[in-house]
């Protein structure tokens, strides 16, 4: 609780992780209320061979596929919250002054865990209710039982959230300046699409981005619904997560702080 108590005190005077917090709620909200109305457009701006209004955007059960699929677009605003605190720790040498209060090279570790789990989960909360509003405004049958149904595609964008931003705080830790952190952050997707195309073809769904960007695929084809969630996918964004947290943590373990 102490760790917690500390991070919220560092994270709710600072302006920019507000304003950008701010700029992803707003973003993401605009982006999912319009999104039918948008897709409506462009069928009939690019005469679609499918009518896009008969796809149920907002129809439960596969809102929560939908929307969870939209929202992975903006996790690079979280991505930058996470580069910022991380980031601000060694330019403003706050996480020498922890560690001479007391605190451990691992609490520090545990404390951007926090700030990981936050941003997810509350990004996940968000929504579950951008989705219930909609679904029960849209949906034929909103009944309890076709709500809960792929509900799990929310706890698979959290999973998509934890481990991009595990990823992300690695950067933050290993560069430790915020700029340079954002512009290896952006610079990471043009290396691995280098490296993807080096690699041979059974390779490329492994690396990291491929299997994070992976976990939630895109709904629809000419056929309707197609897409499903792969538990073999799932478990490899674990394990990249829990690999990024723990050179993570060997890096703040080794080096000079």
């Amino acid at each position: 609780m102490t760790i917690i108590r500390a991070e919220l005190l560092k994270i709710l005077p600072n302006r920019a992780v507000l304003v950008l917090t701010g700029l992803y709620l707003l973003f993401l909200g605009i982006v999912i209320y319009g999104l039918q109305t948008f897709i409506n457009k462009m069928s009939g701006d690019l005469q679609l061979p499918v009518d896009a209004s008969t796809i149920p955007i907002y129809n439960f059960p596969d809102i929560w596929h939908n929307l969870a699929y939209v929202a992975g677009w903006f996790k690079i605003f979280l991505a930058i919250i996470i580069l910022i605190l991380v980031c601000n720790e060694f330019e403003f040498k706050t996480i020498r002054q922890n560690i001479i209060n007391g605190w451990s090279r691992m609490d520090f570790l545990w404390a951007k865990l926090f700030n990981i789990l936050l941003l997810s989960v509350c990004s996940g909360i968000f929504l579950l209710v951008m989705g219930l509003i909609l679904g029960m405004i849209n949906s034929p049958d909103p009944s309890p039982g076709t709500m809960i149904q792929k509900l799990e595609y929310i706890g698979i964008y959290i999973t998509e959230l934890v481990a991009y931003l595990s990823f992300t705080m690695l950067i933050g830790v290993l560069i430790r300046k915020t700029g340079l952190a954002i512009g290896l952050l952006i610079l990471y997707y043009v290396i691995e699409f280098i490296i993807s195309v080096i690699l041979p073809e059974h390779l490329e769904p492994y690396l990291p981005l491929e299997v994070i960007n992976g976990l939630i695929q895109f709904p629809y084809n000419l056929t309707g619904a197609n897409a499903s969630i792969e538990l073999g996918t799932v478990s490899l964004a674990w394990g990249y997560a829990i690999l990024f947290i723990a050179l993570s943590g060997l890096i703040i373990h080794k080096r000079d702080l």
